[in-house]
C-alpha cells in the first residue's frame, strides 16, 4: 500500500512537472513567433539579450538559495520545512537588493559617460523585473522541494499567458513596436504571477521570520557553489550570445540569425527540465536509503529522456527548411542554409543533452555541488575557446554550434566520472549492471 502511495506520488508529480514546463514552453514559442515576426532583426537581438542577461542573473540571485532549499525542504520534517523555506526566501530578497543596487549603481555611472549606450536598458529594466518575478520563483522553488508541481504549473500558465497576451494586444495596437514596451509588458506578467503565488501563500513569505542561522550558513555553505555552478551552466548557453554580441562585424543580427535553430532546444528541454526538477528531490532521498536504487533511478532517467527525445530529433532532421521558416519567417529566408547546419549540430546536442543534464542532477543530490561546480567551470572555459577561435578566426555560426558539441562532450565525460569516484557510493558495485536494471525502474517510476 505505501509503495503504491509512493509510486503514484512520484508518477503524478513528473505528470505535473511536464505539463507545467509544456505549458510555460509552448507560451514562449508563440511569443518568440510574434515577436520574430513583427521586430526589425536589430531590436530582436536586442530582445534575446535582455532575455540572455536576465535569466542569468536570475540564476546569481536565486541560484544562491534555491538549490539547497530544495534539497532542504525535500528531506526535512514537515514541521522543519518552514525554517528552511523562510531562511531561503530571506536569502533571496537580500541578493536581490544588492543586484538592485549594484545594477542601478553602474546604470548611473555609465550613463553618466555614455548616454546612448546600447545596452543601459539592461541595468535600467533588470533590478524590476528581479523584483516582480521573487514571489514567483519562490513559489516553485517550494513547489519542487514539496513534489507538488501542480501549484507550479498553474504559475507556469499565468505567466506564459499574460506574456503572450500583453505582447499580442501590444503588437496589434503598436504602429512601430518599442523594445522598452516589450520588457514592461514582460515585467508585468511576473508581477501578477507573483502576486498570484502571495495570495495563496504558495511563495512562503509567510514564514520569513522563521529564518534560523543555522540553516542560513547550511545554505549559503551548498549555495555558492551551487550558484557558481548554475551561473556557469547558464553561461554555457549564453556564451555564444555573448560573444557574437561583442564582436564587431557580427552583432545583433548575427544573434537573432542563431536564436532561431537553437530555439528548437528549448522545446525539446520540456521534457528534460521536468523530469530532472521531479529527479531532484528522489534522487535525494532515494541516496540516504540505498546507493544501488540511487543508480539505478539515475540510469533510468537519462536512458527513457534520451530515448523520448529521439523522435523529436528526426522529424527535425526530416523537415528542418519547413520549422526553420515556421520559426524565423520570410525575414530569415536569405540565412535559411546556415540556420539549416546549424539545426544539424544541434539535433546532436539534443540527444547528448540527458547525459550531461543527469550529471548536475545526480551531483547536487549526492551534495557534492563543489565537483558540479568544477565540471562546469571546465566545460565554460572549453565553450569560450572553442567559440573564440569559431568568429575570430573562421568568422563562422557554424562553428560555434559545433563547440557546442565539444564543451558537452567533455562536460558528459567528466560529469560521468565524478559520480563513480564520489566517496559517498560504494566502490565495490559493478556499476555495468545498472545498464540491464533500468528495465526495473525504481518504485515502478518509468521517468
Amino acid at each position: 500500500m505505501i509503495a503504491h502511495i509512493i509510486r503514484h506520488k512520484i508518477v503524478k508529480g513528473n505528470l505535473h512537472a511536464l505539463l507545467g514546463n509544456m505549458a510555460q514552453a509552448i507560451f514562449g514559442f508563440m511569443t518568440f513567433l510574434l515577436l520574430v515576426r513583427h521586430l526589425d532583426q536589430n531590436v530582436f537581438g536586442k530582445w534575446v539579450i535582455f532575455i540572455t542577461v536576465a535569466s542569468l542573473l536570475d540564476m546569481l540571485r536565486l541560484g544562491f538559495t534555491g538549490t539547497a532549499a530544495i534539497r532542504l525542504i525535500s528531506t526535512l520534517s514537515e514541521d522543519e520545512r518552514p525554517k528552511a523555506i523562510g531562511t531561503s526566501y530571506q536569502l533571496s530578497l537580500i541578493s536581490t537588493g544588492i543586484i538592485a543596487v549594484t545594477l542601478y549603481l553602474l546604470y548611473f555611472g555609465m550613463h553618466s559617460f555614455q548616454p546612448d549606450g546600447k545596452y543601459l536598458f539592461i541595468l535600467l529594466f533588470y533590478p524590476v523585473l528581479s523584483l516582480a518575478n521573487l514571489a514567483f520563483h519562490q513559489a516553485n522553488m517550494v513547489a519542487q522541494g514539496i513534489l507538488n508541481f501542480s501549484r507550479s504549473t498553474i504559475l507556469k500558465v499565468i505567466n506564459g499567458a499574460g506574456t503572450l497576451g500583453g505582447v499580442f494586444i501590444y503588437l496589434q495596437l503598436s504602429v512601430i513596436p518599442v523594445l522598452t514596451d516589450i520588457i514592461l509588458i514582460c515585467i508585468l506578467a511576473n508581477a501578477i504571477t507573483s502576486g498570484v503565488a502571495m495570495c495563496y501563500k504558495w511563495d512562503g513569505f509567510i514564514f520569513i521570520q522563521k529564518s534560523t542561522r543555522a540553516l542560513r550558513a547550511q545554505i549559503m555553505q551548498f549555495g555558492k557553489y551551487a550558484t557558481a555552478g548554475y551561473i556557469g551552466s547558464n553561461l554555457l548557453k549564453s556564451a555564444d550570445t555573448f560573444i557574437l554580441t561583442l564582436v564587431p562585424f557580427l552583432g545583433p543580427e548575427a544573434v537573432a540569425i542563431y536564436s532561431i535553430p537553437l530555439k528548437f532546444v528549448e522545446i525539446v528541454e520540456i521534457p528534460l527540465r521536468s523530469f530532472s526538477s521531479a529527479a531532484f528531490p528522489q534522487l535525494t532521498d532515494v541516496l540516504r536509503k540505498n546507493s544501488t536504487r540511487f543508480f539505478q533511478l539515475l540510469l533510468s532517467y537519462t536512458f527513457f529522456t534520451t530515448l523520448m527525445l529521439v523522435p523529436v530529433v528526426l522529424i527535425l532532421l526530416m523537415f528542418p527548411v519547413f520549422f526553420l521558416q515556421l520559426m524565423g519567417g520570410p525575414e530569415y529566408v536569405n540565412a535559411i542554409g546556415t540556420q539549416q547546419t546549424i539545426l544539424y549540430v544541434i539535433c546532436i546536442y539534443i540527444i547528448l543533452l540527458p547525459s550531461d543534464r543527469y550529471t548536475g542532477v545526480a551531483l547536487f543530490a549526492m551534495n557534492k555541488p563543489k565537483q558540479n561546480f568544477f565540471k562546469i567551470m571546465i566545460m565554460l572555459a572549453a565553450n569560450v575557446i572553442f567559440d573564440l577561435l569559431a568568429v575570430l578566426i573562421f568568422h563562422s555560426l557554424i562553428y560555434i554550434a559545433v563547440a557546442t558539441l565539444l564543451f558537452t562532450a567533455i562536460g558528459i565525460t567528466i560529469g560521468w566520472g565524478m559520480i563513480i569516484q564520489c566517496k559517498t557510493i560504494d566502490k565495490t558495485v559493478d556499476f555495468t549492471r545498472y545498464i540491464v536494471l533500468i528495465r526495473k525502474p525504481v518504485n515502478g517510476n518509468s521517468a
